[in-house]
């Protein structure tokens, strides 16, 4: 067995240094080298939101001439603008180092929460398991920021659970900058469980960064106008990350796809999936408000952060978050392991898989009959919603089960103490 990890964690890292590191100082078209041109674009005083400029500027730094929509939030371009103060391709180097550095810390953090002191095949397991976790290997070769936010997120739990808070506070405002789709949900966990102290200091972070952006005078209308058109550009009907006709199916997270499928109405779609997230989340607070600082804190975030999915856009490195899940579903002793806990450590393992290349694969070997029928649309190209959806459901009921377990064990104390 151990033979048997070490050869898959020897595939996997020599699959991050073949697809990511090595082309570091080539030019790319990558996530990051949208973010790093438009950052470098604001530091010379124009507007980051302009295509043309953004384009223009990622040809001349970067080297590649691939256009660019941004609709990154204006914090995230301030916080990256340290990158821009070097070369493209040491810049594209060390972000990635960092990238690399974050996933040890990543581990080394969810082995912390987990509370593993011993290295055995259990610990062995999780690692490859985290380092085959197909989003995070998207992430490194679309060199995604969420290479950044991952350990920030997950370091702010652990340094909250030793009531290192402004430091917690730190690490999540600058979450918050670059993705705030992802750290604003574990801001309203620290807001429920009355810990101001980890969420004011993220507000100052988000507040001086965000103060910085205006350091250069660049109108605000223009600023608007630009940064609402991109945005039609990627999600209005029809746009690539929409989900009516015309979006990229595949890449689309959120259940609007399969509602819209079934209603063939934007409005009803949008309705249903805001309503799915309000019933899911309503839920959630319940749960963790009769918990308390009983229910763990990772179970708790990665919830959230997985409901969220269902109707708020993320891209697929984003995924790579869900692994936070992992420190409640994949126990240190396995003696105890619950039935969801293994159904959410299968529907991870269900994300883990390339699904790109088996989609492609299937393309080439199927009839056209059967790639233009409704239900290969509804279920298998948008396999990854309904395995977010399952995974949703399931952690909302391994919250309940834990809620369940700590008030029998307070029950069964209150009786001993009689």
């Amino acid at each position: 067995m151990w033979l048997v990890l070490g050869a898959l964690a020897a595939l996997m890292l020599a699959n991050y240094l073949t697809g990511a590191i090595l082309p570091a100082f080539r030019p790319s078209n990558s996530d990051f080298s949208e973010l790093y041109a438009t950052s470098w674009l604001w530091r010379q005083g124009q507007n980051p939101y302009d295509p043309a400029l953004a384009t223009a500027a990622r040809q001349k730094v970067v080297g590649e001439s691939g256009e660019i929509y941004l609709v990154n939030v204006p914090t995230g371009l301030v916080a990256a603008a340290p990158f821009t103060l070097l070369p493209w391709g040491w810049a594209n180097f060390i972000f990635l180092m960092l990238g690399v550095s974050g996933a040890v810390a990543t581990i080394a953090a969810l082995l912390r929460l987990q509370g593993r002191a011993a290295w055995g095949i259990e610990t062995a397991s999780l690692i490859v398991f985290f380092l085959a976790f197909s989003p995070l290997r998207i992430a490194f070769q679309w060199e995604n920021v969420v290479l950044l936010v991952l350990p920030f997120s997950v370091l702010t739990i652990v340094l909250a659970e030793y009531k290192r808070d402004w430091l917690a506070g730190l690490l999540l405002g600058l979450a918050i900058c670059f993705k705030p789709q992802i750290g604003i949900w574990i801001a309203i966990y620290y807001v429920l469980r009355g810990r101001f102290r980890i969420v004011g200091t993220s507000i100052a972070v988000g507040v001086v960064i965000a103060t910085l952006f205006f350091l250069h005078p660049i109108p605000c209308h223009d600023l608007l106008s630009s940064y609402r058109a991109n945005l039609q550009h990627w999600f209005a009907p029809g746009g690539l990350y929409g989900f009516t006709e015309g979006s990229v199916s595949f890449n689309l997270l959120r259940t609007q796809g399969i509602f819209y499928r079934l209603t063939r109405s934007v409005s009803a779609a949008s309705g249903m999936a805001y309503l799915l997230f309000l019933i899911t989340a309503g839920t959630w607070g319940l749960l963790v408000r009769r918990s308390g600082a009983r229910m763990p804190s990772s179970l708790a975030v990665v919830t959230l952060i997985a409901s969220s999915f269902l109707t708020f856009y993320h891209s697929i490195p984003d995924v790579a978050l869900l692994t936070i899940a992992l420190c409640d579903a994949f126990p240190a002793s396995l003696e105890n392991w619950t039935k969801i806990q293994r159904w959410i450590c299968l529907l991870l393992f269900g994300m883990m898989l390339p699904q790109r290349s088996i989609f492609v694969f299937l393309t080439r070997h199927l009839s056209p009959f059967v790639l233009r029928s409704w239900w290969w649309d509804l279920f298998f190209i948008r396999y990854m919603v309904w395995l977010l959806l399952a995974l949703s459901m399931a952690l909302i009921l391994r919250m309940w089960e834990v809620q369940t377990e700590t008030s029998d064990s307070d029950l069964r104390h209150s009786e001993e103490m009689a």
